[in-house]
């Protein structure tokens, strides 16, 4: 031992020179550690950041998916509601070419007054060429009405003209004429009104 180390203190169990030994691998470790916890950080910010992105990625897409579900709605909704619109005015068309059409018989039924009759066959057969569309709607009644009205005023017409010819009984044939012409006129004006109301005959 020299002479300047006899001055040193002894520390038992260890050896002077280990002290600076020991600093350096204290220093090494911290150096080790910190690299470590930097490389941990770096990756768990990587995982973050890839979650987030995923998350971004799904958000994107149900986004979209929700947009191109409320598209398609959005596309159904307007081609129903522009078919409930094109139906509901063919409908109306419709119910305005029928109604017009049965203006048009009750006005040739009266007519037939004038014209001997003709215009009124030509109301009966316009009706019954119509009646078959216009089942189960107020227009049916108007076509049978039209069509009642005809057989009933031309067989009691004959039967009253009949009655006028024998002289004998004219007496009972002119009011019946005449009773005729107003129950046919009567038949004619109720169903008119009845048609402008749009209801029904009966």
């Amino acid at each position: 031992m020299k002479d300047a180390d006899k001055n040193l203190p002894i520390v038992f169990g260890q050896d002077p020179n280990s002290s600076h030994n020991s600093a350096e691998q204290q220093d090494s470790h911290s150096w080790d550690s910190s690299a470590g916890a930097d490389s941990t950080n770096r990756s768990g910010s990587a995982q973050s950041a890839g979650a987030s992105q995923s998350t971004f990625g799904s958000t994107s897409g149900n986004q979209q998916e929700a947009y191109e579900r409320g598209y398609q709605e959005g596309y159904e909704r307007a081609r129903q509601t522009q078919s409930g619109a094109s139906n509901s005015s063919r409908t109306e068309g419709m119910d305005m070419t029928n109604k017009n059409f049965t203006y048009l018989l009750y006005g040739l039924f009266i007519g037939g007054y004038f014209t001997g009759g003709l215009t009124a066959i030509a109301a009966l057969v316009l009706a019954y060429a119509k009646r078959g569309d216009v089942i189960n709607t107020i227009y049916y009644s108007h076509m049978e009405n039209i069509i009642h009205s005809f057989w009933v005023a031309l067989f009691v017409g004959i039967f009253a003209y009949f009655l006028i010819f024998t002289f004998i009984l004219a007496i009972i044939g002119w009011p019946l004429i005449v009773v005729l012409f107003i129950w046919t006129c009567y038949r004619m004006i109720k169903g008119f009104l009845r048609i402008s109301d749009n209801r029904a005959y009966n």
